[in-house]
């Protein structure tokens, strides 16, 4: 039903007529082009809940997505669908959400229906970063780290 739509910031073409046939994806999936970042933020907030995609393998054992930080601040559960690495391990710290390997099509599928059926009885899926791991990520203290780095190195002679 049109309630229980997921909507995916995507160019329409991202996922092709066949794949959708293919999935039994059908309408209760909405592509839509990328927003300005505001509108995105915006529209997280508004959501149900979000799903993280990681780059897979290797990838996801060395680098956080920038996005990870919005998700994680939005309120809104996360799905980290994401191989083993730090972005798996800050979903988990946070208790975001359940966190799957880029593989594991059936986990996902669970994650999801748990969602699902949790929303479709009321529950209150939303969910709050501890202040101290969200005041970790905000802007004005990493550039206060930032700032006490350049101010260690500026220091140093140079030879």
């Amino acid at each position: 039903n049109a309630s229980s739509r997921s909507r995916i910031p995507r160019r329409p073409s991202a996922i092709s007529a066949r794949a959708r046939a293919r999935f039994a994806l059908g309408d209760v999936l909405e592509l839509h082009p990328s927003r300005p970042h505001l509108r995105a933020l915006a529209a997280m907030r508004r959501a149900q809940a979000l799903v993280l995609l990681g780059h897979g393998g290797e990838a996801d054992s060395l680098i956080y997505t920038g996005k990870i930080y919005e998700y994680l601040s939005s309120g809104r559960p996360v799905l980290g669908i994401v191989d083993a690495g730090p972005c798996a391990d800050l979903i988990r710290a946070a208790g975001a959400g359940p966190v799957v390997g880029s593989g594991d099509v059936e986990g996902a599928a669970r994650a999801l229906h748990g969602w699902l059926m949790a929303w479709r009885k009321g529950q209150d899926l939303s969910f709050r970063a501890l202040p101290s791991l969200l005041g970790s990520w905000e802007r004005r203290n990493l550039a206060a780290q930032a700032a006490g780095i350049l101010a260690q190195i500026s220091v140093r002679p140079i030879q």
